[in-house]
């Protein structure tokens, strides 16, 4: 998805965490403001995100 829309992978230059909301609004626009990031792991490509409010999550 990040290929496509002409972004480079965030997680190899650590930047992910600034970059997030960057990414939320390409791939769920309607969750900016409401999720953020809290924590990744660079081996397994798994990303936490956090929500602030239950219906944000589902």
């Amino acid at each position: 998805m990040l290929t496509e829309r002409g972004m480079t992978d965030p997680a190899a230059d650590g930047n992910l965490f600034a970059d997030f909301d960057t990414i939320l609004q390409a791939a769920a626009p309607e969750r900016v403001g409401h999720v953020r990031a809290v924590a990744f792991d660079a081996d397994t490509g798994r990303l936490d995100a956090l929500p602030d409010a239950p219906a944000a999550g589902t």
